[in-house]
């Protein structure tokens, strides 16, 4: 029925139509990109997104897949979305600046910096190191997943933000501005030892919203925390999220936060304080120092008791014996 009505007509054009129709009900949880609208860079506003990776390896095991590298207790970098306030976002906007082999940046045919190409893989340069801890993939090639992150998101951006060198270290001076790590510790937003914890939902929003001004979008999956959203206007500033704007499962009253490993040592430098438990570190020792805190208090009390039994006992044999003195002559 469907090929006797299409037939007739451009048939091109319908198959087309056709196979976007079938895709968009086959993934109907899938938010749907928008078409990019011509007299504009594409897009009103940015998502600025944070990843918790233990809760993000939990669905891949229930997909029957394993993360590929262990899944660091800290928020990781996601990516830098350009979105429609209304609803949407524009993709996928210039396939001709895709990276090329040689690692240039085909547009402007200048050499990418080093943080952008497979050549600086294990190098001792800060910035290469500082973004492979920062925005790390649990699941394949590191690489691949920052060409994805640009092909699919950044080439819409670059209107704003510039070539791809340009793109990626905006991103990343975005993460350490908004810095989630810090502030989810220091509110005690934050795993303890190997259990998992349970934070109130208006909690966390309540101190972005102190340290920034504005609430972020709770993403979760299954009740765990799965990433963190900050909008932003065209210069950068955290706004409030419009209305449509908001993850396919926003987090309930309440989020778990899954523990994960602790970051190497090459990445302990861009974590400082905040990955890291001391809690399960100065357990013992609070425990030992309180034990002899209150060993000397116990001592000290039964030294007074027993001194001051000890007055005390002098003082009745003195009044016995002047009780009983014998009477002189009278």
């Amino acid at each position: 029925m469907v090929a006797g009505i299409c037939w007739p007509f451009s048939y091109f054009v319908l198959i087309l139509f056709c196979k976007a129709s079938a895709d968009s009900s086959s993934f109907p949880y899938i938010r749907q990109p928008a078409l990019l609208r011509d007299g504009d860079p594409g897009f009103d506003m940015l998502l600025l997104v944070r990843t918790w990776p233990p809760t993000f390896c939990e669905q891949l095991r229930e997909q029957r897949e394993e993360c590929t590298a262990p899944p660091l207790q800290e928020f990781t970098l996601h990516g830098l979305w350009p979105e429609y306030s209304s609803g949407g976002w524009p993709q996928y906007c210039s396939t001709v600046e895709k990276k090329d082999g040689e690692g240039y940046d085909s547009v402007n045919g200048e050499l990418s910096k080093k943080i952008t190409t497979t050549s600086s893989y294990g190098s001792d340069d800060s910035d290469d190191r500082k973004i492979r801890c920062e925005w790390p993939s649990f699941h394949g090639s590191t690489l691949n997943f920052w060409d994805h992150e640009w092909d699919k998101h950044g080439t819409c951006a670059a209107p704003l933000l510039g070539n791809r060198t340009e793109f990626f270290q905006t991103v990343v001076n975005l993460h350490d501005q908004f810095n989630l790590n810090r502030l989810f510790h220091s509110h005690r937003l934050w795993p303890v030892g190997n259990s998992q914890g349970i934070f109130d939902s208006t909690e966390a929003a309540h101190a972005v919203e102190q340290a920034w001004g504005v609430k972020p979008r709770l993403a979760c999956h299954k009740g765990s925390l799965a990433e963190v959203w900050i909008c932003l206007d065209l210069d950068l500033k955290a706004i409030e999220c419009p209305g449509k704007v908001k993850p396919g499962q926003m987090c309930g009253n309440q989020f778990r936060m899954p523990p994960g490993a602790q970051a190497s040592s090459d990445c302990q430098q861009f974590f400082p304080g905040k990955g890291k438990n001391w809690a399960q570190y100065l357990r013992w020792p609070a425990i030992i120092g309180f034990s002899i805190l209150m060993g000397s208090v116990v001592s000290a009390v039964l030294v007074e008791m027993k001194r001051r039994q000890q007055r005390g006992g002098e003082g009745s044999s003195d009044a016995t014996a002047a009780t009983y003195e014998p009477l002189g002559e009278a």
